[in-house]
């Protein structure tokens, strides 16, 4: 009688921990899925203008905006305007009055456009789960959050950890956080404004030097 109970407990025990890796599977599933209409619903804004405010965690505050279509961006802040056509990125530095002009990584994009962030997930390099509704929860909006995996190295990313926030019925992004590796401290990205399918000229995505007289030119590529 007592091996059939310690059958029985091991049996349950093992049913739950079933149950749970179920569970977790389920969400992680359903989490990637609304990110994938999130993702498909964002490209069909494009091209898309979007204003946004940056806090980082000693409360410094920068805004800005960014422009996007496809794998082309222009994000524009105080400091520095940034242009990427999907092949080469022009960096200008207002108070130096130079630009500088790189063909950027993978990696080194995810640094400079904030929206690349939506797309992470497709690398395998990061787990894909709801937040924990005890640490968020709003019946408005999906909470997901973006793990690096632990087989991962700094080479393959520098982020530690994203949390997008998505307007449940439009599936926009609201606000996204992130923890570079080495730092438990967020970032935090607030979207103020989002306005789609804009009308851009074609040279929108690159650097004119006609319009920037003067600027000095570092070509890095």
């Amino acid at each position: 009688m007592k091996n059939f109970f310690g059958f029985r407990r091991a049996a349950l025990s093992l049913l739950l921990l079933c149950l749970a890796c179920w569970t977790l599977t389920v969400r992680a599933q359903d989490a990637t899925s609304v990110l994938n209409r999130a993702v498909a619903a964002f490209q069909a804004d494009a091209p898309l203008l979007l204003n946004f405010t940056m806090r980082s965690p000693q409360a410094d505050v920068a805004r800005g905006e960014i422009v996007l279509s496809g794998s082309s961006f222009r994000l524009a802040t105080v400091a520095t305007t940034t242009w990427f056509d999907g092949h080469t990125q022009w960096t200008l530095l207002h108070d130096a009055n130079e630009v500088t002009v790189t063909n950027p990584s993978p990696m080194e994009l995810q640094m400079v456009n904030p929206m690349a962030w939506l797309t992470l997930y497709r690398s395998g390099l990061y787990d894909v789960t709801f937040v924990d509704p005890t640490q968020a929860s709003d019946p408005e909006y999906h909470f997901i959050q973006l793990t690096a995996r632990p087989t991962t190295s700094p080479a393959q990313n520098n982020l530690q950890c994203i949390v997008l926030r998505l307007q449940k019925q439009s599936l926009r992004p609201v606000c996204v956080s992130f923890v570079p590796r080495g730092s438990t401290e967020p970032f935090l990205i607030l979207v103020d404004r989002y306005s789609p399918r804009q009308s851009l000229a074609d040279e929108a995505f690159a650097f004119c030097p006609e319009a920037h007289p003067g600027v000095e030119v570092i070509d890095l590529r």
